[in-house]
């Protein structure tokens, strides 16, 4: 039986067993249920006038269809055993208010990673790693919360695949009351931002590391969104547009941070609007 952390079971698992000298005993897809039929796998071979050939221990994988880590067991076949899998859900729509993805390896997509479209989500990657666009194209986002409230981001490593345009690794839009704390945030293509937070309030973006190579682009964007907290952050850009902006956006905090800004032309840490609070902050340009 394959299932998801969150409880989901799995179609289309490749699950497959190899015996000890490496030779596949059998290789069958999860139906709709997450199960595949009985298998039997050989235990020994007698020979004549010699010890018996043993084929255990197997070593059992199940293949993860949605791009997460895939699992695999190893065990004595001296008995009849019923396995079961439990796989990271990896990149995908999330639409379960309450839900929290705990990441278990590595996920990539080519395109967006995760959609939040349910409230009070928490992703938790584990220092695992969130690898998204690596097609390269544009509008591509490695976590983007539309609309819903609460979402939270911890412990992530969140990567641009490949260099294409307007694609953020953190999207909050109209989503308020988030929180991004404790990860390391790289994006590397033109128009694009670390983290763009748009008509949205309260989100708190905290003890994070976040990098921005070449483009016009900048670490931090928030466009229209006020009451935000930002702090403890370490925000570099390196030949890109600028450290962070406020467009638009007012009444926010933005304290206890670390701007730096590298071979660019226009050299400019942060831009602001009205009312924002800007206190203790070390900007070098």
């Amino acid at each position: 039986y394959v299932n998801y952390t969150n409880g989901t079971a799995v179609s289309g698992s490749n699950v497959s067993a190899r015996n000890v000298f490496g030779n596949l005993a059998f290789s069958n897809l999860t139906d709709v249920n997450g199960r595949i039929a009985r298998q039997i796998v050989r235990e020994y071979k007698q020979t004549d006038g010699g010890a018996p050939i043993r084929y255990s221990n197997y070593t059992f994988n199940a293949s993860n269809p949605s791009g997460g880590l895939n699992g695999s067991q190893s065990w004595n076949m001296s008995t009849n055993r019923f396995l079961t899998f439990t796989l990271d859900t990896g990149c995908r729509d999330i639409t379960n208010n309450n839900e929290v993805v705990n990441l278990a390896g590595n996920v990539s997509s080519a395109g967006t990673c995760f959609t939040v479209r349910a409230n009070n989500v928490t992703i938790n990657c584990n220092g695992y790693m969130v690898n998204y666009s690596t097609d390269g194209g544009s509008g591509e986002y490695g976590v983007y919360s539309a609309g819903a409230n609460g979402t939270t981001i911890k412990n992530c490593r969140i990567v641009e695949g490949k260099a294409g345009s307007m694609n953020y690794a953190s999207y909050f839009f109209e989503a308020n009351n988030g929180s991004i704390y404790n990860n390391s945030i790289t994006t590397f293509g033109g128009d694009s931002y670390d983290v763009y937070v748009h008509l949205s309030s309260g989100i708190r973006i905290d003890s994070n590391n976040i990098s921005f190579y070449g483009g016009y682009g900048a670490g931090l964007y928030f466009e229209e969104s006020h009451k935000n907290n930002i702090l403890s952050n370490r925000i570099s850009v390196f030949d890109g547009y600028e450290g962070v902006v406020f467009s638009g956006s007012n009444n926010n905090y933005f304290y206890n941070n670390l701007i730096e800004t590298f071979l660019q032309a226009d050299g400019l840490g942060i831009t602001l609007s009205f009312n924002n609070s800007i206190y203790n902050n070390s900007i070098n340009v």
